[in-house]
């Protein structure tokens, strides 16, 4: 028994010491690659801080975020961000936040003549999301399909380059995040309409342990964020980077 209670002990240190494997997406103004095409951006700003707070090595890649999203739930001591808390997603991760108040919503482009006044008469369209996310998540949980009304998209400047095209009709994104996005593409942000708020509020955004690591990293890191937010280091960087 003593010996079962060693080589745990032994497994759980290992896993302690060695550095994070931390993955993320082109998600901005929370994360993007700057112009030296190094990351960049509120959450990966408040990332180094947090790791130098809990003194947590860590390794940092932007990958697509299904594949993110993959590698979250399937690997031990694997952190994935910027992620929604939905309760699809729950019992995969510790969850260390929120750091950040989440919107989502329904837009089209404001010179579009369609209109919808639910999420019912949107099944008629054609919904642009990005793959994995909690928006795709919340629609085919309304019984939205694959490749008739719901098409899923890797990256979020195609979600504009689309409805510019009118191959899709609408999108469900964070206003905020996709008039960055519009910005980035060369398009005004008030050409970008709110059609429905689907959620706005308490579930936020936060960073994601995959639920195989040490429960014991999750509570340090927890407990760095609680010391970050209570110096004021979250609001500074949310004033930096316009963050609601």
């Amino acid at each position: 028994m003593f010996a079962r209670l060693l080589f745990a002990a032994l497994v759980c240190l290992t896993a302690l010491a060695q550095p994070l494997k931390v993955y993320t997406e082109d998600f901005p103004p929370f994360n993007v690659l700057d112009e030296q095409g190094r990351p960049s951006g509120y959450a990966v700003e408040l990332l180094a801080q947090l790791m130098q707070e809990a003194q947590q090595d860590y390794r940092l890649e932007l990958v697509p975020w299904a594949r993110a999203l993959t590698l979250g739930k399937q690997m031990p001591n694997t952190l994935i961000f910027t992620i929604a808390r939905t309760s699809e997603r729950e019992a995969f991760f510790y969850w260390i936040g929120p750091f950040a108040n989440r919107t989502t919503a329904l837009m089209r482009l404001r010179d579009s003549p369609l209109r919808v006044g639910s999420l019912e008469e949107a099944k008629r369209y054609r919904i642009g999301v990005i793959n994995g996310d909690a928006g795709m998540e919340m629609l085919r949980a309304q019984g939205f399909v694959h490749g008739k009304n719901l098409i899923a998209l890797d990256k979020r400047n195609d979600l504009i380059r689309l409805l510019q095209l009118k191959s899709i009709d609408f999108v469900v994104a964070s206003p905020n995040i996709m008039h960055y996005v519009a910005r980035r593409a060369g398009l005004s942000p008030d050409q970008l309409s709110i059609q429905l708020i689907l959620n706005q509020g308490p579930e936020g955004f936060y960073f994601a342990l995959n639920r195989q690591s040490p429960p014991e990293l999750a509570q340090r890191l927890q407990a760095a964020l609680q010391r970050l937010d209570e110096r004021g280091s979250l609001d500074a960087l949310k004033r930096k980077y316009q963050i609601e």
